[in-house]
């Protein structure tokens, strides 16, 4: 199986730095680049989409500016098969335009603004739970259109973990998508992202040097998700205990989504190997102010 092999290699690599791999938790022979050295990483959801209009070039440079180690966006294609950076299948909630995302050209998506997109009714609930209001971003990116994949690309320091959504056109999608990868030479600071198996499996049989990041919605998808080649597997709060106890040691545990520093506090009590957050910049500076009195 491929997790025994995972597995296996993490003992030898753990063996070669005098450390054991016995323990999910412990960083020995994973990348730091998905579990880092000192706490979790830090995974600015859409850019950090509660403190910048999600999936755009601010979004991304606001997370990167925040210090967050990685910036998830969303990716899928245009009508004329252009990777474009946007979350819902159709524009009417991010933008200021309607209708599916795959029915537009390239060049007419780029022309919609997306600096203030409105809130799911899903987040609205949730963000209501914790008592956070709503992003309202007003006139503040006024200048802000729906990006292509190739303008993110070109953002200096920006290490991207691209989520690709299921999607009948999947094996065209992946292509493009490691076709704009390699057009920007970016295979060393990106990772591709899905909940969909037969998704990763296209990126790896098409770019193998890739890393994977399984995304796991239930108990089953965690099983299904290990059993894959992933580097970095993405569970809920409810499934993190599931994941750190069942993942070999080379693969990283990542809880999302954090609204609140709070949360983000108790998926790092938790364990787990980074922090996929809407506020990046509120958590790190969280993080900042404990390690400054002594409280981590």
């Amino acid at each position: 199986m491929v997790r025994d092999l995972l597995l296996g290699t993490a003992c030898v690599a753990s063996l070669l730095l005098v450390a054991s791999c016995a323990s999910v938790t412990s960083p020995v022979g994973r990348d730091p680049a998905f579990a880092g050295g000192a706490g979790p990483v830090i995974v600015a959801h859409r850019g950090g989409a509660l403190e910048a209009p999600e999936n755009t070039l601010a979004a991304v440079r606001h997370g990167i500016g925040a210090g967050s180690d990685w910036q998830e966006i969303d990716v899928q294609l245009s009508l004329d098969q252009r990777v474009i950076v946007i979350h819902d299948d159709t524009l009417d909630r991010t933008t200021n335009g309607s209708g599916p995302v795959g029915e537009m050209l390239a060049a007419d998506l780029q022309q919609l603004t997306s600096g203030n997109p409105g809130v799911s009714e899903k987040l609205k609930e949730r963000l209501e739970l914790l008592g956070v209001p709503e992003p309202r971003f007003g006139d503040r990116f006024a200048g802000e259109r729906v990006p292509s994949l190739e303008q993110v690309l070109q953002l200096q320091h920006a290490r991207l973990m691209l989520e690709i959504k299921t999607d009948p056109r999947s094996e065209l999608v992946v292509r493009k998508i490691v076709e704009e990868i390699d057009r920007a030479e970016a295979r060393g600071r990106v990772a591709i992202a899905s909940s969909d198996q037969a998704i990763l499996g296209q990126a790896l049989a098409r770019a193998p040097s890739i890393p994977l990041i399984g995304i796991a919605k239930s108990e089953e998808a965690i099983e299904a998700m290990l059993e894959m080649p992933i580097r970095a597997l993405a569970v809920r709060a409810p499934l993190v205990t599931i994941a750190l106890e069942r993942a070999p040691a080379v693969v990283a545990i990542w809880g999302y989504t954090a609204y609140t520093p709070e949360q983000a506090t108790e998926f790092a009590q938790q364990g787990v190997h980074g922090i996929v957050t809407d506020v990046p910049m509120q958590v790190i500076q969280l993080r900042r102010r404990n390690r400054l009195s002594g409280a981590e």
